[in-house]
């Protein structure tokens, strides 16, 4: 394949970054034999909604993230889970009107720098 030349910070579609060749090579062929799992395992995209309907996903999702203390790694799936039944909608809406769980989910996505609750550590189980 072939990059589009734009490279990361180009939100303005001016493309002055070079045109560069992608090979891409499989690291192991056998991969699936040697991890023991089924030669049909993995193909394919999934669904938007593959796996939401189950019951406890969201603790699946997040409930193991480094993000501190046991109170916002619950808020944190709770979080999780009210967005997946309505997730075109602010929290607040999604909340239904129970203050005590929007300003629990803004204290918890308005963290300092240096705190646990960070991106990469809420997708780290994921």
């Amino acid at each position: 394949g072939r990059t589009k030349g734009r490279g990361r910070q180009d939100r303005l579609k001016k493309r002055a970054e070079t045109v560069k060749d992608i090979y891409v090579y499989p690291l192991e062929k056998h991969f699936r034999l040697k991890m023991g799992i089924s030669e049909d395992s993995g193909l394919g995209a999934l669904d938007l909604s593959a796996g939401i309907g189950e019951a406890n996903w969201a603790e699946k999702e997040f409930g193991d993230a480094p993000i501190g203390d046991a109170r916002l790694s619950h808020r944190l799936v709770e979080i999780g889970a009210d967005k997946a039944e309505q997730p075109g909608r602010a929290y607040s809406g999604v909340a239904g009107g129970n203050w005590p769980k929007v300003k629990g989910y803004y204290r918890l996505i308005d963290k300092p720098d240096d705190s646990a609750v960070t991106m990469s550590n809420i997708l780290l189980p994921h």
